[in-house]
């Protein structure tokens, strides 16, 4: 591979949100999930109609008890 068979990446979500996964269901739902389990609450979730237009709707790890650190979590 050379630099020119490289495609320019497209931003998904704007902000810190690193190592998207997508999935979509099967009535054409798309939800994606970001890894930040540095962050509490963590795991932001997407949802999308259409694959481009995304809405936070919450966090997958959203509870002091899910995050098993030893140490309290800061919010």
């Amino acid at each position: 591979m050379t630099l020119f068979n490289v495609t320019e990446a497209k931003r998904i979500a704007s902000g810190f949100h690193p190592d998207p996964t997508i999935c979509e269901t099967p009535q054409g739902t798309y939800y994606m999930v970001n890894s930040s389990f540095e962050f509490f609450p963590g795991l932001p979730v997407f949802e999308s109609a259409d694959g481009e237009h995304w809405w936070r709707i919450g966090n997958a790890m959203d509870r002091e008890s899910q995050f098993p650190s030893g140490r309290p979590a800061h919010v």
